[in-house]
């Protein structure tokens, strides 16, 4: 074997391993390329002495026209090793003027937030050439110290981590443990498309570097780590004095922020931005929207922050970060009354105890014009918009929250605001009304706005 081999096998991952957090599994994001194949084949290598079990997830965005046989071959892979693997199938709708692979990659850590439970730390191939690219790429566009400490080896995701333990291997001491092992790999393509910027820089740039300075790679991910532990520095102090601010990835409080010195500020945002795995905006852009929030722009603006599918909105004194084609409007759907009603894979389902017997037939959608709610008998009837208004549910997110009807008579907000109509069949059922979506947007927004529901015994509780 040769001394690039040796640069790279078990026993060397083995020890980045036990720097990690005890986890009883790694779930490996596999592609079939060339890094994470060696990362899995390394994984497997181990065998016993692996200090967790190992699972591979494997992501077909259906973005290529070999995304079947790739798939095809990760499970061929994970079979020949006895390596459970899990495909999940993703449906990328791209807005006009978007970048596939933004979207894509957005996407993956979505499906793989929900798939982490304590104990679990998502192991990711990238390695020491991606972080050279990554700074190089950030330092062009201007980024700052975020940005030239480009990928952390390790951080929160979930309720787990997402650890990166092959980021001291280059990526020749990759592909000669893969050929040694006579280890097949996918080579995507699109890998080779210059027009690309990290393939311009990949194949023309860093070549031509690398003739005058061939310990480039290395030196670049030295000067990356430098700068991730006087980042990581700061993020500790932020921590120390806004934490609480940090970690919710929907929402972040800015009361205060106007007081802070504007390099803190800044960095308070990136680092809630970078929590949910996500590029932080263009520095300019990033400023224009600070100097809006902390009153150096009109009071009456509303500021939002767009880039890279991605958007910041202010409602009241929160923030509000999701993608820019979300959210869409809860589906329409007619209901009996009875079981369990299935909204779409989103929105999740909508459920009695006890079926709830009617003239009329339910209908579920997003809030339409027309007749208010009536929570109390003889009382007022109460536009939709003002209840939720009150209930803090931001403008662009009403339309999200399924609203029961009754013909044309609002019965129910989400399940949280009940009229007295619907809560007297309830009652009259001992029956329980929930909403269950599946979406982690939905649900944070469901668990801010809920209240007491009936219980089984009649009782408000």
């Amino acid at each position: 074997m040769n001394r690039a081999a040796e640069g790279f096998n078990g026993e060397r991952l083995l020890a980045r391993l036990h720097d990690l957090p005890r986890a009883h599994r790694y779930l490996v994001g596999f592609s079939g390329g060339a890094d994470s194949s060696a990362l899995l084949a390394a994984l497997h290598e181990l065998g016993d002495r692996c200090p967790a079990t190992v699972s591979a997830v494997h992501f077909n965005h259906g973005l290529h026209e070999n995304a079947g046989k790739w798939k095809t071959h990760c499970e061929a892979f994970c079979a020949h090793r006895g390596i459970p693997i899990r495909v999940e199938n993703l449906d990328i709708d791209v807005p006009p003027g978007r970048s596939p692979e933004t979207r894509a990659r957005a996407e993956r850590y979505r499906v793989v937030t929900t798939l982490m439970e304590a104990g679990t730390v998502y192991l990711t191939a990238h390695q020491q050439n991606d972080r050279a690219e990554t700074l190089l790429l950030n330092l062009l566009r201007g980024s700052g110290l975020d940005g030239i400490a480009s990928i952390p080896k390790l951080r929160p995701l979930g309720s787990g981590w997402v650890a990166r333990p092959m980021l001291n291997v280059t990526r020749s001491e990759i592909e000669s443990y893969l050929r040694d092992r006579n280890i097949e790999w996918i080579e995507d393509p699109s890998n080779r498309d210059t027009s690309l910027d990290r393939n311009f820089l990949r194949h023309e740039v860093l070549p031509l570097l690398h003739t005058r300075w061939p310990g480039l790679p290395g030196s670049l991910s030295r000067t990356a780590q430098h700068a991730r532990e006087t980042l990581d520095t700061l993020n500790d102090d932020l921590a120390t004095r806004f934490g609480k601010r940090l970690v919710d990835p929907y929402t972040f409080e800015i009361s205060g922020l106007s007081a802070l010195p504007r390099v803190y500020a800044a960095l308070l945002l990136r680092q809630w931005i970078r929590e949910r795995d996500l590029l932080p905006p263009p520095e300019r852009r990033l400023s224009e929207f600070l100097d809006q929030l902390t009153g150096r722009a009109s009071p009456d603006s509303a500021p939002e922050l767009r880039w890279a599918g991605w958007q910041i909105k202010r409602h009241g004194s929160l923030l509000w970060l999701h993608p820019i084609a979300y959210p869409a409007s809860c589906p329409e759907r007619k209901w009996d009354g009875s079981g369990q009603l299935e909204l779409n894979p989103d929105f999740g389902t909508l459920s009695v105890d006890a079926a709830i017997s009617c003239k009329h037939r339910f209908r579920v959608g997003p809030r339409r014009a027309g007749p208010g709610l009536q929570i109390s008998p003889g009382g007022p009837r109460r536009k939709l918009k003002e209840l939720m208004r009150e209930q803090g549910i931001p403008p662009w997110l009403r339309n999200a929250v399924p609203v029961l009807y009754r013909e044309d008579e609002p019965l129910a907000i989400g399940d949280w605001t009940l009229s007295h109509t619907w809560r007297t069949l309830l009652s009259e059922k001992h029956s329980v009304y929930r909403w269950k979506p599946r979406d982690e947007l939905l649900m944070k927004l469901r668990a801010a706005c809920h209240q007491p529901t009936i219980d089984r015994s009649g009782t408000l509780s």
